[in-house]
């Protein structure tokens, strides 16, 4: 984690990371979503990954489909948190139903595995399908 005094530097010498934090206190879930990659990448703020599954949470919680996913797949190999497989089978739900391709993706891989579900074929490729049809390649 950057120390307050770094932090507070980096703030005012990076506009645009000034203003990313300041929308994503405010609950914006884009802003939110761009500082929970910049932590788990470690862009700019360093690598933080209990930070970054703070802010994909947080923009989850405020309607980011994609941050659902990332969240889902965060809580399914256990990075930045403890591991849930069931946590993270409802979020790629969740996620897969507001139609985001890879969510759609994982949540196959869930029912094909049995992880966080009970072992579905038929939703397996039902789900592998729609996720081809989005666009979604690996």
């Amino acid at each position: 984690m950057v120390s307050k005094g770094k932090m507070f530097k980096w703030f005012f010498t990076d506009h645009e990371l000034y203003n990313t934090i300041k929308k994503a206190d405010s609950g914006d879930p884009e802003a939110q979503l761009l500082l929970a990659d910049r932590y788990y990448y470690g862009e700019g703020l360093g690598l933080d990954l209990k930070e970054a599954f703070f802010w994909y949470e947080k923009a989850a919680s405020n309607g980011s489909a994609k941050a659902m996913c990332l969240q889902g797949y965060c809580l399914r190999e256990g990075i930045g948190t403890e591991k849930d497989e069931a946590k993270a089978f409802e979020l790629f739900k969740g996620s897969a139903k507001e139609g985001f391709p890879m969510a759609m993706y994982d949540l196959a891989l869930c029912y094909r595995d049995g992880k966080g579900t009970a072992s579905d074929k038929e939703k397996a490729d039902e789900w592998f399908d729609k996720a081809r049809e989005a666009g979604y390649s690996e």
